[in-house]
């Protein structure tokens, strides 16, 4: 496989990125087994494919065609992230691919008050 771009820099975990590039071939195909000396088979093989965001799995992967997968992003934090699509035991990495967005800014109600006083936190 080669990656050549995603359809989002940046993004928040359980959104979704498409990942686009070539010979992301479909993630099966069928191959001759040896049953015995005389005997061969055709046999159903997953071949499998997988991405990455640094060293996090997606939580999920979908094959849309030879040239685009969707990664539903993991739970993460930083910038310049990899990103890596191996399939059938070989990959290919888009280096400083991905950037987690920043935590949502938080509010803090009252800003003073007593010791074991409630607050509110907003955001």
């Amino acid at each position: 496989p080669l990656v050549t771009s995603l359809s989002a820099r940046s993004g928040s975990g359980g959104s979704s990125v498409t990942v686009w590039g070539v010979n992301f071939r479909n993630n099966d195909t069928w191959v001759y087994k040896q049953v015995s000396p005389t005997v061969q088979k055709l046999t159903h093989v997953f071949v499998g494919y997988n991405i990455k965001i640094g060293d996090v799995d997606c939580n999920s992967t979908a094959w849309l065609s030879e040239s685009a997968l969707r990664c539903t992003l993991p739970r993460g934090s930083g910038r310049a992230w990899p990103l890596t699509v191996s399939v059938g035991g070989n990959y290919s990495v888009l280096q400083d691919a991905f950037d987690f967005d920043p935590p949502a800014s938080i509010s803090l109600a009252p800003l003073f008050g007593w010791t074991n006083a409630s607050v509110a936190l907003t955001g």
